[in-house]
């Protein structure tokens, strides 16, 4: 029998592209989406576009968005839609202005930041909150292929969308080279990741001395950042000392190839700002898509890692990578970095929500740069594509990859419910300034960096069922965090084009403070 499940839904919101792009929706917006939908097709891929703003969203039990900057009337219809057809993929179509991040508390408010954006909670199952900690199962794949906000030139979402429609699957030896920047003051720290996600670190460029343009290097396929970001700036920027030289432009990006995929430690290296706020240039996420980038990783807001060893952002642009070079597709890689960033905490401190919740995949979900490693097969628990075929020569290949990706999704589903059932978090809800003792050896972290403190708060913890004490033993209770704290305080900024932020974040255990140091990228 054929196939009539749908694999892959694409949610936009008509009404907004209507009134950013008049008639060039109709002409140009819509004959672009069929041809990605048909190219999908060609790859053994049922796509669907929904509009959620319109009259067919009755057919998913859900009320038409009214306004399309509403993130919880947006965040319901899509939760509506995926309880409705299970789809493997949600491809978001549209910047912020036509489908929203939804906001969720910053847990390091003193940072600047008033909220963090994010496509997190669309990757949930969770009913729509501001909360981080209510997010911490993610599920499904998602990623978001944006046009520009603000933007009235039809061309770059056309070009977005047929970027995705041409798209093809290469060997993993063509992503295997790098380009891999870093601040040289991170040096240390970006060879570790760029040695966990690539096999080696001999080819890392670091700023200052090198910069941009990156004539030599530009034309590789994988693309790695750890260097600083601005708000509303198309730059990162390196830093040796008091020193701080561009490392990348949006401006600067000829010989970039069809193709290329980035991770951005940066602050804000995937903000999607109006570039109306930078002299009209977009923002380098905007221009990677522009230049036919397939996948764009990176952080909505200030993000943040310790100077030396790995952390933060750190591990979940490294655990992306991963996933991508074994030959996971863009979205699924997401889903799975983001589960691995969970599967390494003990207690999810206001840090490592807020990393958590800032990456964002700006590109289509279903897109596999790389081919698995053996060419033309998929593998499910041990079997692969080719193997089920010869035990079932009647059935059709496209039934079998579409039975594979249910199997890989049911398993990440599961995954994701049970990581939400095991990881304590600090709550959100319970910020209150640090007093007495605490209080007083954050201040004294802040000073031994000159760093001038911004704010100081105390959490406490919701601990899941599934980690009690009584349900592990005398053990847990042995190493129970009781609380967490993070002080915020801003270092002399001389010469730097942005804010540079130490944060130091305090497990409290024992009796004993466990401090551990971040910087702002």
């Amino acid at each position: 029998m054929p196939r009539t499940s749908v694999d892959k839904v694409v949610v936009t919101n008509e009404t907004a592209l209507r009134a950013k792009y008049g008639t060039a929706y109709e002409a140009q917006i819509k004959p672009a989406i069929a041809a990605l939908v048909a190219a999908d097709k060609a790859r053994g891929l049922k796509t669907v576009m929904i509009a959620i703003d319109s009259a067919q969203m009755a057919k998913y039990r859900a009320k038409p968005v009214a306004k399309a900057r509403d993130a919880r009337q947006c965040k319901n219809a899509v939760d509506a839609i995926y309880q409705a057809l299970r789809p493997a993929y949600i491809c978001i179509l549209g910047s912020v202005d036509v489908v929203p991040h939804v906001e969720l508390v910053n847990p390091i408010k003193s940072d600047g930041d008033d909220v963090v954006p994010s496509d997190l909670p669309y990757a949930c199952a969770h009913v729509f909150g501001a909360k981080i900690e209510d997010f911490m199962a993610p599920t499904r794949v998602v990623g978001r292929l944006p046009d520009v906000t603000g933007g009235k030139d039809a061309a770059y979402l056309v070009g977005v969308l047929g970027t995705a429609a041409r798209a093809q699957s290469v060997a993993a030896s063509k992503y295997e080279p790098y380009l891999g920047v870093t601040a040289k003051v991170w040096e240390a720290s970006t060879r570790q990741s760029i040695r966990n996600a690539f096999g080696g670190e001999a080819d890392l460029q670091d700023v200052p001395p090198e910069g941009p343009p990156w004539t030599k290097r530009i034309g590789r396929l994988s693309h790695f950042f750890n260097c600083h970001g601005a708000p509303a700036d198309p730059h990162f920027y390196g830093q040796q000392g008091g020193s701080y030289p561009v490392a990348h432009d949006a401006t600067r990006l000829k010989g970039l190839q069809r193709g290329t995929v980035l991770a951005a430690e940066c602050c804000y290296g995937a903000e999607l700002y109006d570039p109306a706020k930078a002299n009209g240039q977009v923002g380098l996420c905007n221009a990677y898509l522009a230049a036919k980038a397939y996948g764009f990783f990176g952080s909505s807001t200030i993000a943040y890692g310790p100077a030396d060893g790995n952390g933060q952002a750190d591990l979940i642009c490294q655990y992306f990578f991963e996933h991508l070079l074994a030959g996971a597709s863009q979205g699924e890689a997401t889903l799975m970095a983001r589960q691995d960033f969970l599967k390494v905490l003990s207690v999810a401190d206001p840090s490592d929500l807020k990393t958590l919740a800032q990456f964002n995949l700006m590109g289509d979900p279903s897109l596999h740069p790389v081919r698995p490693k053996v060419a033309g097969q998929s593998v499910v628990e041990g079997r692969t594509t080719k193997a089920m075929l010869r035990s079932a020569r009647d059935a059709n290949p496209e039934d079998v990859q579409a039975a594979s990706r249910a199997l890989r999704r049911r398993h990440l589903a599961a995954v994701g419910e049970s990581i939400g059932q095991t990881v304590t978090a600090a709550l959100t809800s319970s910020m209150t300034p640090a007093r007495g003792s605490v209080e007083a050896v954050l201040r004294a972290e802040l000073r031994k960096v000159k760093a001038r403190p911004k704010g100081i708060d105390s959490f406490a913890l919701r601990r899941p069922r599934m980690a009690t004490a009584s349900a592990l033993g005398p053990i847990a209770s042995e190493g129970r965090v009781d609380s967490v704290h993070a002080a915020v305080g801003e270092l002399p900024r001389g010469r730097a084009p942005f804010r540079r932020l130490y944060v130091v974040v305090a497990r409290q255990q024992a009796g004993q403070l466990l401090l551990k140091h971040l910087v702002s990228r």
